[in-house]
């Protein structure tokens, strides 16, 4: 192995970028500025704050759209009913959504067009 497929393989150094992270950890993982942690750890309550602002994000959404729905679990999970009876589920805490019987995905755009084509057809 080479010098950078080393550091990579032992989370030294980024696996997309090959910049210095830290010392290593025994795995490969990316930077902060390719996606990952990098050395530092997220401040505590972090992982709360991220999904309490897409469940807000997406509440702030779904009254705009006006569209039927019910919430559950403390809005955890939200059962969207579209104009033509079909039913999505979504758990807008981890952004991710499923038309029922259909694969689960994070494609929020899609989930928006989907939605939209359903409320104005003609578009």
């Amino acid at each position: 192995m080479s010098f950078y497929e080393d550091n990579i393989a032992d989370g030294s150094h980024c696996m997309t970028c090959c910049q210095l992270i830290g010392e290593d950890v025994g795995f490969p993982r990316c930077c902060r500025n390719c996606g990952g942690e990098g050395s530092e750890p997220n401040p505590e309550g972090h992982k709360k704050r991220i999904k309490a602002e897409a469940m807000q994000r997406f509440d702030g959404w779904l009254s705009r759209t006006g569209i039927a729905h019910k919430k559950h679990n403390n809005g955890f999970h939200v059962v969207l009913t579209l104009p033509d009876g079909r039913m999505i589920d979504c758990w807008p805490s981890t952004k991710k959504w499923q038309l029922r019987g259909q694969r689960i995905s994070r494609d929020g755009k899609a989930l928006h067009e989907l939605v939209l084509q359903q409320l104005r057809p003609w578009s």
